[in-house]
């Protein structure tokens, strides 16, 4: 947002008068500062972070929550991807391999999975 005051009609509408950030400049010297009697002082709340937020948001800081998007994550379906996915992954590292490597290591697993 351009530095100044707002237009007049746009705080008016929303706000109906000076836009608070105009009234009520949040910058060093103007901050909240507690006076440290507790019957005028707001309470006090620790700024909540990303993760915090998008725990709370999802549900995952209550067990049941966490419980609940758990049981999404299970099954059949889900043991089929983990198991494309390290195909995937597996493929990943074989590009740049010249045709000799690639079969010495189709070799190697041959032998793996056979023992």
């Amino acid at each position: 947002m351009a530095q100044g005051r707002p237009s007049n009609l746009s705080s008016r509408l929303r706000y109906g008068g000076p836009s608070l950030l105009y009234g009520h400049p949040v910058a060093r010297g103007a901050t909240f500062k507690p006076s440290g009697d507790p019957a005028r002082d707001p309470p006090e709340a620790e700024k909540e972070g990303e993760y915090e937020w998008l725990r709370r948001k999802l549900g995952l800081d209550a067990p049941e929550g966490r419980d609940r998007w758990d049981a999404r994550f299970s099954g059949d379906h889900v043991e089929r991807c983990k198991a494309e996915n390290q195909f995937w992954e597996r493929r990943r590292f074989q590009q740049g391999k010249s045709i000799r490597a690639k079969k010495r290591q189709l070799e190697r697993e041959a032998r793996r999975s056979g023992s």
